[in-house]
């Protein structure tokens, strides 16, 4: 199929709305990182505070309180990504192991005037990726084995420009930060862990990466098939169903950042869609159709 082209002007316009609406979006993205990691840190914060002003004095408690608080809030910042890259396993990939993909990465960075990300690889057969942030605004795009050997260009295009367009919205800084917090919390809230992450990190995100995904690679079809595929809502497609029941081996990463994924882990099946849920895998598939 030949992709689709527009007029240089129509270009110009549709680029210049969509950067304005990008830069936005950053902002706003990178408020919310912020409170995501201020907030858990005012907890232990306000008890140093407290003890303070018991054990010790005003001056001292308010201090202490501060200090306390900043200090857990950079951590929490600082070690985000590494604590996440940990829950779901893999390893950076080695140099030359993955030139295919290495190869619409750069083109893709190139056109949307973003740095190259780090590649993470994950043996795992269904096909799926996810972007995290790491310190110091550096990206890493988590890949399993599956979407590398499983889809063809064309379909990795698309899912790559998905990801990266949550790089550059700086929706992969809340996202990381987000499930940070809640692999923390996870022995308190169990199974809610993710959904949890998907409220905080903030529900829709998945589809309007989609849009704007879409508008780099000018080919929704694209994106569209790839997402049908990993899934598995392709009737012909086969191997290994995707997010439907996997990735399989994830362990505690598997609950916390299922909905991070490009296909969110768990809710892919048909007629498993959650009612009114914007990200669902069946209901963006069905926007793209209309693209």
């Amino acid at each position: 199929m030949v992709r689709r082209s527009a007029s240089p002007e129509r270009e110009t316009s549709e680029g210049h709305v969509a950067r304005i609406r990008s830069q936005r979006v950053a902002a706003a993205s990178r408020r919310r990182a912020l409170a995501i990691a201020a907030l858990p840190a005012a907890i232990p914060g306000v008890i140093a505070l407290v003890a303070c002003l018991v054990l010790v004095a005003v001056w001292a408690g308010i201090l202490a309180g501060l200090v306390v608080w900043v200090g857990c809030a950079t951590a929490i910042w600082w070690t985000a990504g590494k604590r996440v890259l940990r829950a779901i396993g893999g390893s950076p990939a080695r140099d030359g192991e993955l030139v295919r993909v290495e190869n619409l990465v750069e083109g893709l960075c190139a056109t949307m005037g973003l740095s190259v990300p780090r590649l993470w690889l994950l043996e795992e057969p269904s096909p799926n990726a996810m972007a995290l942030s790491l310190p110091r605004s550096e990206a890493v795009l988590v890949l399993t084995t599956g979407l590398v050997s499983g889809l063809d260009p064309i379909e990795i295009e698309g899912v790559l420009a998905h990801e990266l367009t949550h790089v550059k919205r700086k929706e992969a800084l809340s996202a990381t930060l987000a499930a940070s917090v809640m692999l923390i919390l996870a022995p308190l809230v169990g199974d809610r862990a993710g959904d949890m992450v998907h409220a905080i990190a903030g529900r829709g995100r998945e589809m309007r990466s989609d849009w704007e995904a879409v508008g780099v690679t000018r080919y929704p079809p694209g994106l569209r098939s790839a997402l049908m595929r990993m899934a598995d809502l392709d009737p012909e497609a086969s191997g290994t169903p995707a997010s439907g029941e996997g990735p399989a081996r994830l362990g505690r990463g598997l609950y916390v950042t299922r909905w991070l994924w490009t296909a969110p882990v768990g809710v892919a099946r048909a007629g498993e869609e959650l009612i009114g849920e914007l990200d669902a895998p069946g209901v963006r598939i069905d926007a793209l159709g209309e693209w």
